[in-house]
């Protein structure tokens, strides 16, 4: 008997916010594992310091967001700052900040492959060898090793011969899973689906959300996964 997913009930609109949050929640994570554990207001999630590399600063939690309230943290950084717009209706241009990229909150869907196939990443070196696969220019150490330790956090990947040819980053939060980070090409056939499998086994019946954008996002709409909405990112 196939599973009954949360996402057959939940409206969009509640998806759309949740995956906003998840997403936040899971910025966070990263930066607290760099010492930059950040704070949570009604509006807006902001990091307690400089996060990692492809991370925000800050990442608005509801639509209509004053600029007001965001200047006060982009006025008080020395550095560059970038912003997640969630919702892709700010215009930050009088921040002195300029719209870096446009991208889409997505749906996955339900799909029936066996979870199989794939390996939770589990100590310092497979973490480093994921990390290498996803991106080889990064630094070492990138990853943290004790993101290994968070129960809410999976990383997962296939291997062909030894090698990482496939990974993701799972996140669990209240009504939701994160999937980002994800890597995969022709040589791993049907790899998005294991994943998607993969979090069905891990965090059961919970719904799968994420943002991609450029030919990622039209790959995976072609697999079927739907949009909830556009964000945008801004850096000054």
């Amino acid at each position: 008997m196939p599973l009954i997913y949360l996402y057959d009930v939940i409206p969009n609109k509640d998806l759309l916010n949740a995956a906003v949050l998840n997403n936040a929640e899971w910025c966070n994570t990263i930066c607290g594992a760099k010492g930059a554990a950040g704070i949570f207001d009604a509006d807006v999630w902001h990091a307690g310091g400089a996060p990692p590399q492809y991370y925000p600063n800050l990442v608005t939690l509801r639509a209509d967001v004053s600029t007001e309230h965001i200047g006060r943290f982009a006025e008080n950084s020395d550095a560059d700052f970038s912003i997640k717009d969630s919702f892709n209706d700010l215009d930050l241009t009088t921040l002195s900040m300029i719209k870096l990229f446009e991208a889409e909150w997505l749906l996955a869907p339900d799909v029936q492959t066996s979870a199989t196939g794939y390996e939770i990443v589990s100590n310092d070196d497979e973490i480093m060898q994921w990390q290498n696969a996803w991106d080889k220019d990064m630094p070492s150490g990138f990853f943290n090793a004790s993101l290994l330790k968070n129960g809410d956090v999976k990383f997962i990947g296939i291997k062909k011969n030894g090698v990482y040819m496939a990974g993701a980053i799972l996140n669990l939060s209240k009504n939701v899973v994160g999937i980002s980070n994800l890597f995969y090409g022709d040589d791993i056939p049907g790899a998005v689906n294991v994943f998607l499998s993969a979090s069905q086994h891990l965090f059961p019946g919970l719904p799968v959300v994420g943002y991609s954008r450029g030919n990622e996002l039209d790959d995976l709409k072609s697999k079927g996964w739907l949009s909830l909405g556009p964000l945008s990112v801004w850096v000054k």
